[in-house]
């Protein structure tokens, strides 16, 4: 049976289910002879005529394209899959890429490196972070001899994985494993991606405790981006990493309030990003806690808990919570309203843990490490610290072990124990140097 009388069958098979005759499901768009010649193979309709035919029937394109017995792949199923992804319906896009893998022997190398990277960008969209790795790996076995943007992004998609998996090490070795790729293939990637791409390595650096690698990639974001003339949320960000290198490695407040200055603010207010300006809400307090400005901190947690209604990324607006909550805790603490604070670090912990955020347990422990610390609660302080040291080694995020680490020296000679405080001591001064 060839392939337009397969159609065709599909086609009378899905009206008799839907209960329609051909003259409804002809409509005021074709003719009941038209569905009539094409449910017995004498015509081959054409795309545009299938998608009505398709959505009138409630399949998707691809459900009467499809058959594996057929010794080809038709493009059409790809078009299909690029629909549905452009109407934000990402499970069923990955549906039917999976679909084409059918036919994966019999596809050109280079369009399915193309249709490999679809499907490693739709997992992560996805969240299903190891299925992004598994076909990462497949592409590579069937497409190992393909050198081309595609293959590229792929690249890109598994080092996104591997940070979301918190083998961030793992993720920043792709990451510069892309870098060399674009120098040694000349490769003419899009200057938005590069951006994010440098970005992305300022990022991992910067908490794996490589501080000066970290600067250097968040200067050549800003450097390319004046080069070109162009002002991007990636651009944004490198200056908010760079405050927060210089606030959390050099504990310089007021170089970290020159990179976050009212320019980055004016745009993202301009542009009602209130996701983005609730990060940026947020690293001001942490400068004005570092200066020990009280006035500056409690302001900025004020206009941070003012548009926090107003942010429409629900997991972005959670993950700030927990942040809202412990910052008001060490507002109370630095206050000296101590039982106060410990019920705000309390309850963050109960919302970071409801959201898995480890990052945020790691700064939660360290805070109330902190508290216990202040009120000479030792062996509770340690306790904190010790799970704070465990859970930064586990997901590899050392950008709060200087600090941790000067704590525990702290803790330890409290405790009677000059020589591991000294151990700790040793390792901050390391970091920090």
């Amino acid at each position: 049976m060839d392939a337009v009388r397969m159609l065709g069958d599909k086609i009378k098979q899905a009206r008799k289910e839907q209960n329609l005759s051909q003259e409804e499901l002809a409509g005021d768009t074709f003719t009941k002879s038209y569905i009539s010649k094409i449910e017995r193979g004498m015509v081959n309709p054409s795309m545009k005529a299938l998608e009505i035919i398709s959505s009138r029937l409630g399949k998707p394109v691809a459900y009467f394209m499809a058959d594996s017995s057929r010794d080809e792949y038709d493009p059409r199923m790809l078009t299909d899959a690029q629909k549905l992804f452009e109407m934000k319906k990402y499970k069923e896009s990955l549906e039917r890429l999976k679909e084409i893998l059918k036919y994966k022997e019999r596809i050109d190398p280079d369009q399915l490196t193309r249709i490999y990277y679809y499907i490693t960008d739709l997992c992560i969209r996805l969240e299903q972070y190891e299925a992004c790795i598994q076909y990462y790996e497949e592409a590579f076995r069937l497409c190992r001899d393909v050198s081309s943007v595609y293959a590229v992004k792929i690249h890109l998609e598994l080092g996104e994985a591997y940070y979301y998996l918190n083998r961030r090490q793992d993720s920043l070795d792709i990451f510069l494993k892309v870098e060399k790729m674009i120098e040694d293939y000349t490769f003419e990637i899009d200057i938005i991606t590069r951006l994010e791409l440098y970005n992305d390595i300022a990022i991992l650096c910067s908490q794996l405790g490589n501080k000066e690698q970290g600067e250097s990639y968040f200067k050549k974001v800003i450097e390319l981006s004046k080069r070109y003339k162009i002002i991007t949320d990636t651009v944004l960000s490198a200056y908010s990493g760079l405050a927060q290198i210089s606030v959390i490695y050099e504990k310089n407040a007021d170089k970290s309030l020159s990179y976050l200055n009212s320019d980055i603010l004016s745009l993202y207010t301009y542009f009602e990003d209130y996701n983005r300006l609730g990060e940026i809400y947020l690293k001001y307090s942490n400068a004005y806690y570092e200066k020990d400005d009280v006035e500056g901190f409690r302001e900025y947690l004020k206009k941070l808990e003012e548009i926090m209604p107003k942010m429409d990324d629900n997991k972005g607006k959670a993950e700030l919570e927990v942040y809202f909550t412990l910052y008001k805790g060490k507002l109370a603490s630095k206050e000296e309203r101590y039982e106060e604070a410990e019920s705000y670090m309390q309850k963050a912990m109960e919302l970071a843990n409801a959201n898995n955020n480890l990052m945020a347990i790691t700064s939660i422990y360290l805070n109330l490490g902190r508290l216990y610390l202040s009120l000479s609660k030792y062996s509770d302080a340690l306790r904190y610290l010790d799970k704070c040291e465990a859970l930064s080694d586990e997901i590899q995020f050392s950008i709060r072990l200087p600090e941790l680490y000067q704590l525990m020296g702290k803790v330890h000679l409290q405790l009677g124990n000059p020589a591991k405080a000294q151990v700790y001591y040793d390792r901050a001064f390391k970091l920090l140097k």
